[in-house]
């Protein structure tokens, strides 16, 4: 799945729907991604450490969610949440700064 977006929507700067993440380790793929019209879900993505690759998304129109992630330091470069933010098991963030 990873493999056909790079092929086809790397150049993606405006998602109209929603964006659901899952069991992915490194998010720098969606750099180029400015908006996303719907909800933000990362959730269950062992390995993931950062959150490098949000820091150019700038609107978010429905609520972010964060769940189960076991090995994410920060929120770093998640601003700009248009609904709720919600935050579930995500025992190594130690600070809600998301500069």
């Amino acid at each position: 799945m990873l493999y056909y977006y790079n092929q086809n929507y790397s150049n993606c700067t405006a998602l109209p729907g929603g964006l659901y993440v899952y069991n992915i380790q490194d998010l720098s793929f969606l750099s180029n991604v400015t908006s996303v019209a719907g909800e933000v879900w990362i959730e269950g993505n062992p390995g993931l450490t950062l959150l490098t690759g949000l820091e150019n998304l700038t609107s978010i129109g429905g609520n972010v969610l964060l769940q189960k992630l076991h090995d994410l330091t920060d929120l770093n470069g998640l601003a700009n949440v248009g609904g709720n933010l919600s935050l579930y098991d995500l025992p190594e963030v130690t600070t809600l700064d998301t500069s």
